[in-house]
């Protein structure tokens, strides 16, 4: 097949004219003859030209500089599927997705800064290392609970409060353990000891 100039201008005839040159020798001197399968040959496979092939709700990615084919990536009606993780494009080791099954994780620096599975969730400080999680039972702190500030006590045993509420103030710890509004709430206290 012949490869067609990109300078060269032509025009289409249906299959049945009669394409035979039947003027004068300089009339038809810059005439040349091309078919369909002549311009199929100039922009099919090569240089420049886009070759593969992709799968329904996959989201397509060059694989070379030519040539489609899937990523890693899928869509849905309403959700888009990886199969593991979205890394930080220059920090490979920060990263957040999915480890296991109806597992979730958040790394940074290459360690667990946040998990959560089916059953809990925990959290990281560090070089990886379990501060807080949940638990059936409520939630279990590893390692000491700081308080950045002292709390304000509440100005009577029936004050506002919600249940399970704590307030550590420098003489006691204070509980709630009715909910309500003031005067229709409940605290108890402890006193605190220094000096032992």
């Amino acid at each position: 097949m012949a490869t067609i100039p990109l300078t060269q201008k032509f025009h289409t005839l249906a299959e049945s004219v009669n394409t035979e040159n039947r003027g004068s020798a300089s009339a038809n001197a810059n005439r040349t003859i091309f078919t369909m399968a002549d311009i199929v040959a100039t922009i099919g496979p090569g240089a420049g030209s886009i070759t593969g092939s992709g799968t329904t709700n996959a989201i397509p990615m060059w694989d070379a500089a030519t040539n489609i084919t899937d990523s890693i990536i899928t869509i849905t009606a309403t959700d888009v599927v990886i199969p593991q993780y979205i890394v930080h494009e220059d920090d490979a080791n920060t990263k957040i997705g999915f480890s296991g099954t109806d597992t979730v994780r958040i790394q940074t620096a290459g360690f667990d800064r946040l998990v959560a599975d089916g059953d809990n969730i925990s959290l990281y400080h560090d070089t990886g290392i379990k501060k807080f999680e949940t638990e059936l039972r409520g939630t279990i702190t590893h390692g000491q609970a700081d308080l950045n500030d002292l709390n304000e006590a509440p100005l009577a045993n029936d004050s506002e409060g919600v249940l399970g509420e704590i307030r550590w103030t420098a003489a006691f710890v204070y509980i709630c353990t009715i909910t309500g509004a003031d005067g229709a709430a409940n605290w108890n206290r402890a006193a605190l000891t220094s000096g032992w």
